[in-house]
């Protein structure tokens, strides 16, 4: 029993740096370094959301809501239309209130009910090319009763993004290691700690739209993005 608790004391030291390591075979440790690396790729943002909404206003609450409901719905099955699968349409917000006109109150007149308003808005996940015919068929199916309320590009799989952004940060503290170690006539062993010190992923960038631009086709740029990530790496040092 006192043997098996040694040995995973002694485990535990060397996974957090502590207990040295035995060096390779036929080659003698003489001690460690510790560099940092950094690694980035730069990318095209590739996905798309663009949110919409639609509204109405009528005297009464109930005659706003079908009318906002079926210019939502046009408007939804002119973007379905389009290719677009429904799994990629989120209903983001449902409004329903009174609307005053206060410019009666000027000469100590009471506020007017001018209707009842109602908006529902939707977010529409597309490809960088499909926004731009977003925009265009949901201006042209909705009229005046849709509002672009801005797009946001991102990247559809930031994961693998980062995966490439930290491989390429430990190549690069591993050659830094050994330079390093060719300058002291020594090599470079097993790394001992790895720790990551620092990664950037890819995040959403928003812009505003003007209605007014979609009275002809869009053309969208999403622009590129810098994805960065760094290591701190400890390697053991070799005769």
């Amino acid at each position: 029993m006192k043997k098996s608790l040694i040995g995973l004391a002694m485990a535990g030291l060397i996974g957090l740096g502590i207990v040295a390591v035995p060096a390779e075979a036929g080659s003698a440790s003489t001690g460690t370094i510790t560099v940092t690396g950094t690694g980035s790729v730069t990318l095209k943002r590739d996905q798309a959301t663009t949110n919409l909404s639609v509204t109405a206003l009528a005297d009464k609450a109930a005659d706003a809501m079908s009318q906002a409901t079926a210019s939502y719905n046009a408007v939804r099955k002119a973007i379905l239309d389009l290719g677009i699968n429904a799994d990629n349409l989120t209903t983001s917000g449902v409004s329903l209130y009174p609307e005053w006109d206060y410019s009666t109150t000027a000469n100590g007149g009471k506020a007017v009910l001018r209707g009842y308003r109602v908006y529902l808005s939707v977010q529409v996940q597309s490809t960088i090319m499909n926004s731009a015919k977003v925009l265009d068929v949901a201006v042209t199916t909705g009229g005046d009763a849709v509002s672009i309320n801005g797009i946001s590009f991102d990247v559809a799989n930031p994961d693998a993004v980062s995966d490439v952004s930290r491989t390429r940060a430990v190549a690069d503290a591993k050659n830094k290691a050994k330079d390093y170690a060719g300058a002291l006539a020594q090599h470079v062993g097993r790394a001992i700690k790895i720790v990551e010190t620092g990664a950037a992923v890819p995040t959403p960038i928003y812009r505003m739209m003007d209605k007014a631009a979609t009275s002809g086709t869009i053309e969208v740029d999403p622009g590129t993005e810098k994805v960065s990530s760094s290591v701190s790496i400890t390697f053991e040092l070799l005769d």
